[in-house]
């Protein structure tokens, strides 16, 4: 996980390896100007961005120096990934038409795919639009998925495959035959599957129906849950079940939430967190976590254990990382 610096230091973050069992938590590294994205592969080695430059650190290791494999003054890094052996890496990057990297000036967008041994990177994407959420399909690493970052286009999901896609390929048409639009996001490529789940907002789209949906490689779409609640998701390895996190609490008439749900609870809102059950699409609530009222670091964004036994997610009001045991049993008679 990352924190603001125990020193106090502005602007560093400390990364920090913690047990969920038994709550010991260690030092890996403290960086100054590092962005709140990271990723970790299996073998450790933990990817991370500032604002010109990518860098790694192997988590087994204590206060080691971080390694940098991509260093870019004149781009501006929005967002990384790391393959599960720890050998490529995906990054999104901005350039702007006159050079500068500065925010207000950035017109030029590419997902680049970066050999983690020779340091060496290729631009797989270039767009005139941000390139966001870029990671690689759990299920066959060969397909990587990313987002358009302007909710205004329509056009959200892509993929990108060498030969089967090369040019990027557009999936779930946002925009209905009669004129109604899907306002979708937070998604996240399945481990069993060729396939994505992703959230279509009711507070955005005036297209139904809105909650969880399932997305193919192949531009199949599936709704596995109506909500109009729904915020982020995640799915569990084995694909049988998923949580959602909501736009407020669970309500059983399925409004849509109200326009301040931020801020319901003063300076944070309640994110009711949700079990979902992939086969039937059935809900059960898990968890009344807090978002904060300025988004990130505190949305909630749930996510599974690789063994399926924890949820962890972060929490506004409580300013840290909460880890819930699951009941397997229980889990099992739910998913049936």
């Amino acid at each position: 996980m990352a924190a603001p610096t125990s020193g106090g230091e502005k602007g560093a973050l400390d990364y920090i390896r913690f047990d969920i069992e038994t709550g010991a938590a260690s030092l890996i590294t403290s960086v100054q100007d590092a962005r709140m994205y990271y990723a970790v592969a299996a073998n450790g080695l933990l990817l991370f961005n500032r604002p010109h430059g990518v860098s790694v650190v192997d988590v087994s290791h204590k206060n080691q120096s971080p390694r940098e494999i991509l260093s870019s003054a004149d781009t501006y890094l929005d967002d990384c990934e790391i393959s599960t052996n720890g050998r490529s890496a995906l990054v999104t990057r901005a350039l702007a038409s006159n050079g500068s990297a500065s925010s207000a000036s950035r017109r030029r967008h590419s997902l680049d795919l970066i050999n983690l041994e020779s340091g060496t990177a290729k631009t797989l994407i270039t767009a005139d639009w941000v390139l966001d959420h870029a990671h690689f399909s759990p299920f066959d690493p060969s397909w990587i998925c990313y987002a358009c970052g302007e909710p205004k286009r329509y056009k959200r999901l892509w993929t990108w495959h060498a030969t089967q896609a090369p040019n990027g390929k557009p999936l779930f048409k946002q925009i209905e035959e009669n004129g109604t639009k899907f306002d979708i996001g937070h998604e996240r490529a399945m481990f069993n599957k060729a396939a994505l789940v992703v959230v279509a907002y009711g507070t955005e789209s005036d297209a139904k129906p809105c909650g969880l949906y399932e997305v193919g490689f192949d531009g199949t779409v599936r709704l596995i849950s109506e909500s109009n609640r729904d915020f982020h998701c995640n799915i569990s390895r084995d694909g049988r079940w998923a949580v959602v996190s909501l736009q407020g609490a669970f309500d059983h008439l399925d409004s849509t939430a109200e326009s301040n749900w931020r801020t319901q609870g003063g300076m944070y809102g309640f994110s009711d967190v949700m079990v979902v059950n992939m086969s039937n699409g059935k809900r059960q609530f898990l968890y009344r976590a807090t978002n904060s009222r300025s988004g990130q670091p505190y949305e909630v964004q749930p996510t599974i254990s690789p063994d399926g036994r924890w949820v962890l997610l972060k929490d506004a009001s409580e300013k840290r990382v909460i880890a819930i045991e699951m009941d397997l049993s229980k889990l099992q008679s739910f998913l049936g």
